[in-house]
């Protein structure tokens, strides 16, 4: 089914599939539920047939697109059906399996496995139990096995970008559903904080990071003419939604990631070289990029409006007591305690050096934020898994070097580099709650190939090899990609 989806030549179908699925999940959680299974079922062929073409780009599609149904699956209270941070067990389980099929050959991602795993044999807390290392642990290891799979990984250009499409699919369909749950607007007190009547009845920081990434991936597909819905007007008018309803939640962190992967991509592509565009079939982005900001600048003053000027204090960092005057606006407040956190997880590797508290241990020995659950990776890493989490984190900035160095490409160097800027950052104010750093960070470190001579050929030839795979063929015909 994935295949059938990515392969269409009706865009606008699925679109409205995908757009009726979150209007109906927003009133029951058994379409999504039924929808889950049957894509889940369907799609197994191409991964557990060893005799089909394009294996691991098959096991790539599917985790793009299964885990991307992980927000509005807690929107939707689909549990136990479909498992709390079902994404994370579900990536795990296709990494591993991708592994074994033989992508298995990048270094760094193998030692950052072999840097978390100490930790995991012990805790300086009795507090600690089984779900709170999974919890805190799983996500750490799918971001090593994610690099180790996808760097092994080569597509073609085309294959890219049904990879970014199917992964749009689910977080446009937890959109619509958001939007549909949000209450008339009038009846919303919004104040200075998180707001999660316009987050579908869910944690607004969870939902802001997907809104936010599902805004930088159309923006991509409206930059480039790449037509995800099959009109460009109508992807204008996606984006425009993503942005509404994002900045509706209140929650910063996300949509500021998604802020963060525009603003970066509009710089690498706007200095390209005349010449290197024309020779590189590069289209000139730079007459779409006013209309665009100005799209965004317009979303933002209505919203602006809508809450009563609310949402542009929430982004200078102001809360109810700094507007009293009962508390000062610090670095503190302005990242909602993360900061205190960040410094109590600090005193914690600065007392245990080496191995650190153990996974899970340090919500539990922090003074003053007892009890609350790390918000920053990189500071968790390091009073966790001690000396070892900082070699964790050395190892991820050499990934992201070897990003820039490996991709001739430039529009594709930018877009790749990015996924996995955004997949990091993300990890500053959501942690590794969410599929999103696994994911980014794994599709970040791909190797796409694009050659405008032989591009058409190319996409002939997956055409044909990814129409087999559907089919099950028992062909021994070798994959180009």
């Amino acid at each position: 089914m994935v295949y059938r989806i990515a392969y269409s030549r009706s865009s606008l179908f699925w679109f409205l599939i995908h757009a009726g699925l979150g209007v109906m999940v927003a009133f029951s959680p058994w379409p999504l539920i039924a929808w889950f299974y049957f894509v889940a079922i369907t799609s197994g062929t191409a991964m557990f047939q060893p005799s089909v073409p394009n294996r691991l780009y098959s096991i790539a599609m599917v985790i793009s697109y299964m885990t991307s149904f992980e927000l509005i699956a807690r929107i939707s209270n689909a549990f136990p059906y479909v498992p709390y941070e079902v994404s994370k067990y579900m990536m795990f389980f296709l990494l591993i399996l991708g592994i074994f099929s033989g992508a298995n050959k990048e270094r760094n991602g193998i030692l950052m496995l072999f840097m978390i795993l100490p930790s995991f044999l012990f805790a300086d807390s009795d507090e600690v139990y089984f779900l709170e290392v999974v919890f805190n642990g799983l996500g750490a290891i799918n971001v090593a096995l994610a690099i180790i799979f996808f760097s092994s990984l080569s597509l073609s250009f085309d294959q890219f970008k049904k990879l970014l499409k199917l992964m749009l699919y689910p977080m446009f369909a937890a959109l619509v559903c958001t939007f549909i749950k949000t209450p008339d607007l009038d009846s919303i007190q919004f104040s200075l904080g998180a707001n999660a009547a316009a987050s579908g009845g869910f944690g607004p920081n969870q939902v802001s990071t997907v809104i936010g990434l599902g805004m930088f991936l159309i923006f991509i597909f409206w930059i480039f003419d790449w037509r995800w819905s099959g009109n460009r007007l109508l992807d204008a008018g996606i984006l425009v939604f993503f942005v509404f309803q994002g900045l509706l939640t209140f929650s910063r962190g996300g949509m500021l990631g998604g802020a963060l992967g525009v603003i970066m991509l509009t710089v690498m592509t706007i200095f390209i070289d005349r010449k290197y565009r024309i020779r590189n079939r590069i289209p000139d982005v730079r007459k779409y990029l006013i209309p665009g900001f100005i799209l965004i600048a317009v979303t933002f003053i209505t919203v602006n409006e809508i809450t009563g000027g609310n949402l542009a204090l929430r982004y200078a960092g102001e809360t109810v007591g700094t507007m009293k005057g009962t508390k000062d606006k610090d670095f503190n407040v302005i990242t909602t305690s993360r900061y205190k956190i960040f410094n109590g997880d600090l005193k914690l590797w600065a007392e245990n050096p080496i191995f650190g508290v153990g996974v899970a241990a340090s919500k539990h020995l922090r003074e003053n934020t007892e009890d609350i659950t790390a918000h920053i990776e990189a500071s968790r890493l390091l009073a966790e898994h001690g000396s070892f989490g900082l070699a964790y984190i050395i190892l991820l900035v050499l990934v992201g070097f070897n990003i820039l160095r490996k991709n001739k490409n430039v529009i594709l160097r930018s877009i790749l580099f990015i996924f996995f800027s955004i997949g990091v950052y993300t990890t500053f104010h959501s942690a590794l709650r969410t599929f999103v750093t696994p994911l980014l960070v794994g599709v970040g470190c791909l190797n796409v190939v694009y050659n405008p001579a032989i591009i058409r050929r190319q996409r002939k030839e997956d055409v044909d090899l990814d129409m087999m795979a559907l089919a099950g063929s028992n062909t021994n015909e070798s994959s180009k990609v």
